[in-house]
């Protein structure tokens, strides 16, 4: 379906109506502030609300800040923020740097052995799960040890299709009638093991809040404010496994995706490589101040998360009662809109060469000067964008500069588009193969 909104923006501009009550945008200099921006003081009862029917309200789901009311958001809100300040990122940043050095011995010693052949979408998700785990519940799953899922992995990465699955059925009324014609057995099956996981969830968060750690987390921080003002027990378990979807599954797509397109664009990669040699010589890429201060590198993240946005669909908002005026369009109340990332990503409407991989777009070249650079919000807009915004990208620097320099990797099938994916919400990854070798 992003493909197919994609083409009817194509087709018929930046606002395209593709349901009778649903319109799709790619306007993003305006469409993001006016659907998900601020709406204060008398301005506040023209909030767009989440769209019930596609976040498929249950009380269970109103427990996670992804999907609380907004009265319930705010509060979550303030009480995560902590955990995810730039105070409490460099307090983590002896762990990150842990997990990201486990990932980079790993594969060196593949890359010394007889099989250097990789699926690097594993090791990267790998290296998040482990890592998100760890800050979640003071204890790591084990995956880059082991070198393999486990089965607590395994099910939350499908969490996402399922759901997507079931809020589909929300669209059409006659589903609820005859779900065996709608779902799969294993679907069905997937969705009983859902209980399991929240089970699983409720036991990582009694232990971790039993257990003192010495190295800060983001329990720390949120169990400070447990309580009447903070989060209670249901909402820490609801939204640990907020944080591990989120927290494991979006770096894990812009990391395998940004890989993928500087292997295909060599010239791209000899530059990002260049700068990073150039800044950190033969010292240990562990400065995240000079991290952020590199220019190529951030145009190469910018320009990754535009080309392959990790969620790439609209994120529907209702409009408020009485109507609303969007990029110039009056649009009915009661409509459900939103800002289609991937489509407005790859707009020739937003940017010249849409669908090519030129992260000098981001450094102010003439040629690029009248690209809408402002459309592009990987993380989200407004009050509820995305809270670990500034973790992800903190990990996606230091792992991408450390890969640069550490490994020579080779696309096993340069024939393959790896970006040809089917998404629910966010991306189905295929296996990015790769053979991988030691940096001359």
């Amino acid at each position: 379906m992003v493909r197919w909104i994609t083409a009817q923006h194509e087709r018929y501009g930046e606002a395209v109506r593709v349901a009778p009550d649903e319109v799709s945008f790619i306007s993003g200099e305006t469409a993001w502030q006016q659907i998900y921006g601020f709406h204060a003081g008398k301005q506040k009862s023209l909030q767009f609300l989440k769209d019930p029917v596609w976040f498929g309200y249950s009380e269970e789901s109103k427990l996670s800040i992804g999907s609380a009311l907004p009265e319930d958001h705010t509060r979550m809100r303030r009480s995560m923020s902590h955990a995810f300040s730039d105070r409490a990122i460099r307090q983590q940043l002896p762990l990150i740097l842990e997990y990201i050095g486990s990932l980079i011995d790993g594969l060196r010693e593949q890359a010394r052995s007889e099989s250097n052949i990789v699926d690097l979408e594993r090791w990267y998700s790998w290296t998040n799960f482990d890592l998100t785990g760890h800050l979640t519940f003071g204890e790591s799953f084990g995956c880059l040890s082991k070198r393999a899922d486990n089965n607590f992995n395994r099910i939350v990465s499908k969490l996402d299709s399922a759901a997507t699955h079931l809020v589909a059925s929300n669209y059409f009324t006659i589903t609820k009638w005859f779900p065996s014609w709608i779902f799969p057995q294993s679907m069905i099956e997937l969705m009983n093991l859902r209980h399991e996981v929240l089970k699983h969830m409720q036991d990582l968060v009694r232990r971790r809040l039993d257990r003192e750690v010495t190295q800060p987390d983001f329990m720390t921080e949120i169990a400070k404010d447990r309580g009447e003002n903070g989060l209670s027990f249901p909402e820490m378990e609801m939204n640990s496994l907020f944080l591990m979807v989120a927290g494991a599954e979006t770096p894990s797509t812009a990391l395998a995706a940004t890989t993928y397109l500087l292997l295909k664009n060599p010239d791209k990669l000899e530059k990002l490589r260049s700068e990073v040699r150039d800044t950190f010589g033969n010292t240990s890429v562990n400065d995240l101040d000079k991290l952020v201060g590199l220019p190529y590198l951030n145009a190469v993240i910018n320009e990754g998360l535009r080309f392959f946005p990790p969620i790439p669909t609209g994120l529907p908002r209702v409009v408020p009662p009485g109507g609303a005026t969007i990029s110039g369009r009056y649009i009915p109340q009661g409509t459900a809109v939103y800002m289609s990332q991937y489509p407005a990503n790859h707009s020739s409407r937003n940017f010249t060469n849409p669908n090519a991989f030129v992260p000098e777009r981001w450094l102010g070249g003439h040629a690029y000067a009248n690209d809408k650079r402002e459309v592009v919000k990987p993380f989200a807009y407004g009050p509820r964008n995305c809270v670990g915004m500034n973790l992800a990208l903190a990990q996606m620097r230091l792992i991408l500069a450390k890969m640069t320099l550490a490994f020579d990797l080779e696309l096993v099938h340069p024939e393959r588009d790896w970006l040809d994916q089917k998404s629910f919400t966010v991306w189905e990854k295929n296996p990015l193969t790769v053979r991988v070798s030691e940096a001359k």
